[in-house]
C-alpha cells in the first residue's frame, strides 16, 4: 500500500471502496486476456502489483456509472470500445455525460421530495398556511441565492472579468454566499400570506401577487444591492425551481403558481 501511495495511486482495495466497483470487475476491466475486457490499461509498481491512477480510477468510475445504469460488463466494454474506436479511452468527457445525466436526476427527485413535504405539511399541521410559507420562503430562498450566483457567473463569461455590473452594484460571485442568511425570516411570506386562500376575484389576487412579489423583489435588492430588474429575474428563476409549484399552490390556493408566474415575467 505504502509503494502506491508513494507513487500518488491507490491499491485495488482502496479503488473498490473508493468507486464501489467490486474487485472482480475491476480486475476484468483490467485484463485484457480470456474473460477480461481490457479498457483500462493499469501500470504495475515496482513490487509487481498494479497501482491505480487518477485516470484509471476515472476510467473505473465510468464503467460503474454504467453498471448501475443497468449494462452489463461485456456491454460496457463493447460500448466504451465504440465509444473510442481506434484512440485512448476519454473518461473526462464521459464523466462530463454521466454527470449531466445525474444532474437531471438530482432535480428531478428534488422536484418529487419538495412536492411530497408540501403535502405531507397540509395534511398534518394544525396551521398548514402557516407552515407552507415558511416552506416555500426557505426553498425559494434557496433557489434565489443559487440562481443569483448563476446570473452572475454567466455575466462574468459573458463580460470576460471576475466580476459582473448587475444593476447598481459589482458584484463577485463569492459575495453571494452570505445572502440566504440575510434574507430576514419573513421576507417572502409577509408580503405574500395575506393572499393564502383568500377567495376574491382573479383579477384582484393577481394584482394583491404582484404588490406582494414587489415586495419580494425589493427584499433581494436591498440585501444584494441588485437591481430589480436583475432581482425579478432571479426571483422568476427561483420559483420555477422543481416542486415549488406544488408548495405554492397549496399554500397560496388553486391557480395561484400561474399568477405568481404571470406577474414575474417581463
Amino acid at each position: 500500500m505504502g509503494n502506491a501511495h508513494a507513487q500518488g495511486a491507490w491499491t485495488i482495495s482502496e479503488v473498490e471502496r473508493l468507486t464501489g466497483l467490486p474487485r472482480r470487475d475491476i480486475q476484468r476491466c483490467c485484463y485484457s486476456g480470456k474473460g477480461g475486457l481490457g479498457i483500462v490499461d493499469v501500470p504495475n509498481s515496482t513490487w509487481g502489483r498494479r497501482c491505480y491512477g487518477v485516470a484509471e480510477m476515472a476510467a473505473l468510475y465510468v464503467v460503474q456509472l454504467e453498471r448501475l445504469a443497468g449494462e452489463s460488463l461485456p456491454e460496457i466494454g463493447r460500448k466504451l470500445r465504440e465509444e473510442t474506436g481506434a484512440g485512448s479511452p476519454n473518461p473526462a468527457a464521459q464523466l462530463a455525460v454521466h454527470s449531466a445525466r445525474l444532474e437531471e436526476r438530482c432535480e428531478t427527485i428534488a422536484g418529487q421530495l419538495a412536492r411530497a413535504r408540501a403535502l405531507r405539511i397540509a395534511l398534518r399541521e394544525d396551521d398548514p398556511q402557516g407552515a407552507l410559507g415558511s416552506f416555500v420562503e426557505r426553498c425559494v430562498g434557496d433557489q434565489l441565492v443559487a440562481a443569483l450566483r448563476t446570473l452572475v457567473e454567466e455575466g462574468s463569461r459573458e463580460c470576460g472579468q471576475a466580476n459582473v455590473s448587475a444593476g447598481r452594484k459589482t458584484l463577485a460571485p463569492d459575495s453571494l454566499f452570505g445572502l440566504g442568511s440575510a434574507l430576514d425570516a419573513g421576507w417572502l411570506t409577509r408580503e405574500l400570506s395575506p393572499t393564502a386562500q383568500a377567495q376574491e376575484r382573479p383579477s384582484k389576487k393577481q394584482a394583491e401577487i404582484e404588490l406582494g412579489l414587489a415586495g419580494a423583489i425589493d427584499a433581494a435588492h436591498n440585501c444584494t444591492g441588485v437591481s430589480r430588474d436583475f432581482a425579478r429575474k432571479a426571483l422568476s428563476w427561483a420559483f420555477d425551481a422543481p416542486g415549488i409549484d406544488m408548495a405554492v399552490e397549496l399554500w397560496l390556493g388553486a391557480g395561484s403558481f400561474e399568477l405568481v408566474s404571470q406577474a414575474l415575467r417581463p
